[in-house]
């Protein structure tokens, strides 16, 4: 059965919140990297790089998804489809963020390299005829223009972060510590038939053998420092794109912050009634 989903604000800033896959060019090479560091928040599987001062926060992402979920609500019932988003709405914990494979112990021992499960934002919502699936797309267009929810895909912290991150892959300090992550995993029966940079082909095995790889994957990287070593390579080249390109990440951040306080404002009328 068809569903209907809210999914374009989460489609919007999933985009926002990543910065990798982003194809490299010339001045990538030429990049030079400044002292900076990574925040790892092992907490809530994320890591923090300095271009996330400027991008919208989970935190922020939550409330701007509940907001629109408000909005979507309202237009329903007032064109006569009364329907319940926010009943059940449940916010994000964690973005998941996993640029250098598994890195957490607790994860690795329960899911191997698989995810824990998350109920994220309104509920999906039957399909029910075609006059409430037309009213659902015009009260989504109406509730999530995309314009102001900075849904652009080319946003400068997105072309930054794919340009620190082209630079740090091709760093010889990352070269080695790949390598020497590899060496230690095969060394504990892992092995790479480079289909995935950051799994070997044991992840995709029984489940016992996926949790022995997975938590020697963790250990390995638990031993060399490896996350924090490489978030902190990418981040000494975010912080360098961050001095050449300040007053346009200001300025981004500017619109988040304006499109925040709407968003806000909209949460806040909703529970005070």
């Amino acid at each position: 059965m068809q569903r209907r989903q809210l999914l374009a604000l989460t489609i919007v800033f999933t985009a926002s919140l990543q910065g990798c896959g982003i194809s490299s060019s010339e001045s990538d090479i030429n990049l030079k990297p400044t002292k900076a560091t990574a925040l790892l928040r092992s907490d809530i599987e994320s890591i923090v790089y300095p271009l996330d001062k400027y991008s919208v926060s989970t935190d922020e992402l939550n409330i701007i998804e509940r907001a629109g979920s408000i909005k979507i609500q309202e237009c329903m019932s007032e064109n006569g489809y009364p329907i319940d988003l926010i009943g059940t709405f449940k916010d994000r914990i964690s973005s998941a963020e996993r640029p250098y494979g598994i890195w957490l112990m607790d994860t690795a021992r329960q899911f191997a390299y698989g995810r824990p499960e998350q109920d994220l934002g309104a509920p999906q919502l039957e399909s029910k005829t075609p006059e409430f699936n037309h009213q659902w797309d015009s009260c989504l267009r109406e509730a999530i223009p995309s314009s102001d929810y900075g849904a652009d895909r080319n946003a400068l912290t997105i072309q930054l972060a794919g340009k620190a991150n082209s630079a740090a892959r091709k760093d010889p300090q990352t070269v080695k510590l790949i390598e020497k992550w590899k060496s230690c995993l095969q060394s504990h029966g892992g092995s790479f038939d480079g289909t995935d940079p950051w799994s070997p082909v044991e992840a995709m095995g029984d489940k016992e053998t996926a949790i022995r790889i997975a938590v020697s994957d963790v250990q390995c990287k638990e031993d060399m420092n490896f996350v924090q070593q490489m978030a902190d390579i990418e981040s000494s080249y975010q912080a360098t794109l961050i001095k050449e390109n300040e007053a346009g990440l200001l300025a981004q951040r500017q619109t988040i912050e304006e499109t925040l306080k709407g968003a806000t404002e909209v949460v806040t009328t909703f529970s005070g009634r």
